[in-house]
């Protein structure tokens, strides 16, 4: 990387090892509990504009230069240049190539159906995605049911339209294929896999 380049780009994780081990296990919780609300520790400082701290975690413990992107980041932004040196993730423009999706502004998210579910052949190449959300909370209308949930659990995500959970529905009936969710607000997240129904 150019040593220019490195310069003008702020500082990733301060132990890059150790706390990127401590933010997968984080998401790991997450996603082994869908729907719990979990905090990320996070070392990175000052936090890149437009990301909130635990998308910038979630970004460098998860990207790397195997995993496309797409992002609704403008073009001029410093986030890009932050996210391409510290991880060394490729962009792209077509949802549909891309195993991350990152979209910082949850209502003006591309139709999910735009995203890849995977293939009956290689489920697990369907992508995930990343989303920074108005309001996250453990109470709400989203009464969510399915694996590693032991009865019922309640979640509030505002900021995402109506049809994004109609979306949801269409792009994950078809178990194993589906898509893996992340959502964020400041340094929390909450995750929905494929696996996970959502009433309400």
């Amino acid at each position: 990387m150019h040593t220019a380049l490195a310069e003008s780009v702020s500082p990733g994780f301060k132990q890059p090892s150790v706390d990127a081990q401590v933010v997968f296990r984080q998401i790991l919780d997450a996603m082994s509990n869908p729907g719990r609300i979990v905090s990320v520790p996070t070392s990175i400082e000052p936090i890149p504009d437009g990301l909130d701290p635990a998308t910038a975690a979630v970004c460098l413990t998860l990207l790397d230069g195997d995993t496309p992107i797409w992002t609704d980041l403008p073009p001029s932004s410093p986030s890009l240049s932050w996210l391409q040196f510290h991880c060394g993730c490729p962009f792209t423009d077509d949802p549909g190539r891309a195993s991350f999706g990152l979209a910082t502004n949850a209502r003006e998210l591309p139709g999910l159906d735009a995203f890849s579910p995977g293939t009956d052949e290689t489920p697990e190449t369907a992508a995930s995605l990343i989303v920074q959300v108005d309001d996250l909370e453990s109470s709400g209308d989203f009464i969510l049911s399915g694996p590693g949930i032991p009865d019922r659990r309640a979640l509030k995500i505002a900021g995402p339209p109506t049809t994004f959970w109609d979306q949801r529905q269409r792009v994950c009936t078809g178990f194993p294929l589906g898509l893996d969710l992340i959502f964020i607000r400041g340094a929390q997240l909450a995750a929905l896999p494929r696996t996970t129904h959502v009433n309400g």
